[in-house]
């Protein structure tokens, strides 16, 4: 169950929508502020919601002020009410933003039905003069996707003066924090065209928004930008230290550079807007469209690295241009919206169309060519992708006060939060597809609205390294069929009018069965193309299958063939311990016949043992004479060690007993002489010895070889 969508505000006195993050619509009936969320399709194929926040606004508002837009800043905790000469801020209860993440963009339960909230007028002050400017446009700040740091609450106010005024929201809303005026610069090339000299016509400032980070050589950190142009086509470009500090301040009139220059435009500007996406702060990529439909694409680069003269230059390049549906009502115009659910999309309306122009084709091409370091003519460009969403059909009456119908605002958002279908492409990407509501409002309250597929891509974990595969470079099924339609004109949701004569009616719905028919040729074709290439994965997966079939029988003769190559192993194993048991057999018995020594070899060892055992005991003797003669020295010399008093006492007691020690020295030596005559008599023996055994021991590995060859 839920409310339909599109016939819930008929019956109020204005319609005003606009997006919230990603998570639902804002509406404003003329009183209150409704937060619509929890979108789905019924089954009748319409657009329903299932929840409905009231935002109940106090102070309240005045009965008779009008609103043009509805804005939020990118945390979605200030809304901005947006008319013609006031702007209202509302605080949004931190019950609904404080709790929404990125990863689960979804109003909890914890949400109430209605909530009161603080509205206050921005800049009373400066209404409060004598004389007050119509506002053109009024923009928040939002950070780039690579600007870290916390939050930003500020909104600037471009008013019909060429000044630009910046609020801090956070504090107090009647002093704005920072103050532009590029009035100097407007009439700094042409004098002629100044408040002064000027009777009726004169150059203003269209249109302005915030620009991406830049970071200067020889400067301390980064500055920020502001971006305006006026009806001239002429750049204006800002620089500030902080959004913070007002403490430098360049303003300078840049003219376009490059191949192509803004002249083909021909006509009067409307909106200028700089398109947000994931390589904005590298690759900045402004928009601009004129009165009579011309939408241009401009690629923004540094020609200077550093300040000079406190100045600093870009260069302009225009990548296309594209000519939307040129409307036939007076005082045509158009402007951007600029959503934050994608990178690289944004809306353009105008008083009888919308349209949701998508620039991702041709950017992801230059991003991956600038990645890869290839050249980007050597890349197949892509064109922007412009998707005609609602068209309004007036009529062209001849009656004096025709009913005409406009639209007015735009808002977006995702059908559910689980609403995801994710698709992995040869390549290894996976790209992810959300349902995207599309709702347009109209001056009489109805709501059009219509579901887009969007595709998100998903980023791989870094965790994981991705294998180099190769696949075969042929264009994929999908982006064959895209092709076709790329190329044609998309066919928008249609509203006609009551004040269409039967006659218009007519034409509309020829001209719609026309483009039903062509893209129904289209659908054949691209059906054809489905249809041969279901049948060729058809054809080349029977063909697989046959080989999958010649496979496995080939494989069951390998594992044949193994089992029995297994099987001859093991008897030759078998054969292999049988005969090492036949060795060990042969070697005990060659152990046991072994001939005995001689009757010179055994007197041999005898005569060796004695020597052994007669040097045993000549060194168990060497302690104990080394003991007597101590014994005897401290017989002779006694325990004192008087004599080491002076020499004369050494020499004395030396003289006395020089006798016995001499005949103790010589003793000694002989004793010496002796184990060493015997030390080479054993060794000579041993060494004689174990030749004998080494020959015995080859003449018995001899006979042992003999013996292995006859038992062969």
């Amino acid at each position: 169950m839920g409310t339909p969508l599109d016939v819930s505000f008929l019956d109020t006195d204005q319609t005003i929508i606009g997006s919230y993050l990603d998570v639902g619509i804002l509406a404003y009936d003329g009183k209150n502020l409704h937060l619509l969320s929890g979108f789905r399709l019924n089954v009748e194929g319409r657009i329903v919601f299932t929840r409905n926040v009231d935002l109940l606004l106090q102070p309240s508002l005045p009965a008779n002020i009008k609103f043009n837009s509805i804005i939020s800043n990118e945390i979605g905790s200030r809304v901005a009410l947006v008319g013609s000469g006031d702007v209202f801020i509302v605080e949004m209860p931190n019950d609904i933003w404080g709790r929404i993440s990125p990863y689960y963009p979804i109003i909890g339960e914890h949400v109430l039905p209605s909530y009161y909230c603080k509205c206050a007028l921005l800049g009373s002050s400066i209404q409060s003069g004598a004389r007050s400017y119509d506002i053109l446009k009024v923009q928040w700040y939002i950070k780039e996707y690579d600007e870290t740091g916390p939050k930003i609450n500020k909104i600037a106010l471009l008013y019909g003066n060429n000044v630009i005024r910046m609020f801090d929201t956070a504090g107090t809303l009647d002093v704005p924090l920072l103050k532009i005026d590029l009035s100097p610069s407007v009439t700094e090339l042409h004098p002629e065209l100044s408040f002064q000299n000027s009777f009726g016509l004169r150059n203003n400032i269209v249109s302005f928004d915030f620009g991406p980070v830049i970071e200067i050589e020889l400067e301390d950190g980064a500055f920020n930008t502001i971006f305006a142009i006026d009806y001239l086509l002429r750049w204006t470009f800002i620089v500030k230290s902080t959004v913070q500090s007002t403490k430098r301040l360049v303003c300078r009139v840049l003219p376009t550079s490059g191949p192509f220059q803004l002249s083909p435009l021909n006509s009067e500007l409307c909106d200028f807007a700089y398109v947000r996406h994931c390589s904005g702060s590298n690759l900045p990529i402004f928009s601009l469209i004129s009165n009579t439909g011309v939408l241009c694409h401009y690629v923004s680069l540094p020609s200077s690295e550093v300040f000079v003269e406190n100045q600093i230059d870009f260069t302009f390049l225009v990548y296309d241009t594209i000519q939307l549906v040129r409307e036939s009502s007076s005082f045509s115009s158009f402007k951007f919206i600029v959503d934050c659910w994608g990178s690289g999309h944004y809306f353009v309306i105008g008083k009888c169309n919308a349209y949701l122009i998508d620039i991702t084709p041709w950017l992801n091409v230059i991003i991956n060519s600038y990645n890869s370091g290839t050249s980007v003519e050597n890349s197949d460009m892509k064109e922007t992708s412009v998707n005609h969403i609602f068209s309004v059909l007036n009529g062209e009456s001849k009656s004096s006060n025709p009913e005409r119908v406009f639209i007015t605002t735009v808002a977006s958002s995702f059908m559910k939060a689980d609403d995801v279908h994710c698709i992995d492409s040869p390549e290894g990407d996976a790209t992810c597809e959300k349902r995207i509501i599309v709702a347009v409002a109209t001056e009489d309250g109805m709501i059009l609205t219509k579901v887009i597929l969007y595709q998100l891509p998903i980023s791989a974990p870094p965790s994981k390294v991705k294998l180099p595969l190769s696949y075969p470079q042929s264009q994929s099924l999908l982006e064959k069929v895209k092709s076709l339609f790329v190329s044609q004109p998309s066919i928008p949701k249609l509203r006609l009018v009551k004040s269409m004569s039967e006659e218009e009616a007519l034409t509309t719905v020829i001209t719609v069965i026309d483009r039903l028919v062509e893209r129904l040729s289209l659908i054949k074709s691209a059906y054809a193309i489905v249809q041969s290439s279901v049948s060729n994965a058809l054809e080349e997966s029977e063909k697989l299958s046959k080989k999958q079939l010649s496979h496995n029988e080939r494989l069951l003769e390998i594992v044949s063939e193994f089992t029995s190559m297994k099987t001859q192993i093991y008897a030759i194993r078998e054969e292999v311990s049988k005969g090492k048991m036949k060795i060990d057999q042969v070697c005990s018995l060659l152990a046991s016949r072994m001939f005995p020594l001689s009757e010179a070899e055994i007197a041999m060892q005898g005569t060796l043992e004695d020597l052994q055992t007669s040097l045993k005991g000549l060194k168990e003797q060497i302690p104990l004479l080394a003991n007597q003669v101590a014994a005897e020295r401290r017989r002779r010399f006694g325990v004192t060690r008087s004599f080491h008093s002076s020499i004369n006492a050494k020499k004395f007691m030396l003289s006395k007993s020089s006798n016995e020690i001499d005949s103790i020295i010589t003793w000694v030596k002989l004793l010496h002489k002796k184990i060493d005559r015997l030390a080479e008599k054993a060794g000579s023996e041993q060494l004689n010895r174990e030749l004998q055994s080494r020959s015995l021991e080859n003449s018995a590995v001899l006979q042992t070889r003999n013996l292995n060859k006859e038992a062969e």
